[in-house]
């Protein structure tokens, strides 16, 4: 598999099980901050370049940061989906011997 399809094939998992449903409820409930946040992670997460790089962003937002953690909550205000609640799933299929596949 190639590095781009890896790389998407990430972000296709995330757009799934996160960040599809977030933004939907951002749209229906008009929450920029929800709508934004999806957003900029999906950005940022996109542009990086290679697929370990976007595992490793993962793991940096599970470890959290004051603006990541009140993301959280406000994702869990709405009863949605987290980076937190795929965690096993992520690192059972994102582990390293996938990676050097």
């Amino acid at each position: 598999m190639s590095e781009e399809a890896k790389k998407q094939e990430v972000l296709n998992y995330l757009e799934e099980n996160v960040w599809s449903e977030a933004e939907r409820i951002g749209v229906e409930n008009n929450d920029k901050h929800l709508k934004q946040g999806i957003r900029l992670t999906r950005l940022r997460m996109s542009l990086l370049p290679t697929a370990e790089k976007v595992v490793h962003f993962f793991w940096s937002a599970m470890e959290g940061t004051e603006k990541s953690l009140n993301f959280y909550e406000l994702m869990k205000d709405y009863d949605l989906t987290t980076f937190e609640d795929v965690f096993t799933d992520f690192r059972t299929r994102f582990n390293d011997e996938w990676l050097r596949a």
